[in-house]
């Protein structure tokens, strides 16, 4: 259904920039963030200790909790009743697409290899390394 969503929004692109925009709209973070605007993550039944730890705002359990919602409304009530939820907690993530959605690496690697400059694989040296872990 995002696929689909994809397709009428973007017409004009090319598979490789549909990809990336597929695999933006339903990674961890995009359905953690369906599951926050729809106020699944108060609504999850979760051991005192995961609750002590946060558990409504991790990421992995606010996902798993979307793809379940979906699944379940799939389940009950058909691909209608999925669809609309969809629709209605993904319209402005597909919005907020950016038209280039190559990481800054990619697009670094591919200016130099279009101006001669990338015969070889780059060499990336780490400097410095700042915020939490991921």
């Amino acid at each position: 259904m995002i696929a689909e969503n994809l397709h009428a929004r973007f017409p004009d692109d090319a598979e490789g920039a549909m990809a990336l925009k597929l695999n933006a709209l339903v990674r961890q973070e995009t359905c953690a963030r369906v599951a926050e605007a729809a106020g699944l993550g108060e609504q999850l039944t979760l051991a005192q200790s995961e609750i002590k730890s946060g558990g409504r705002r991790k990421a992995a359990i606010l996902a798993g909790t979307t793809e379940a919602v979906i699944a379940a409304l799939y389940l009950d009530g058909g691909l209608e009743a999925a669809r609309q939820f969809i629709d209605c907690y993904w319209d402005g993530e597909t919005a907020s697409l950016s038209s280039d959605m190559r990481d800054p690496k990619t697009t670094l690697q591919e200016w130099a290899q279009a101006r001669g400059r990338g015969a070889a694989a780059p060499v990336y040296e780490l400097i410095r390394r700042e915020g939490p872990d991921h």
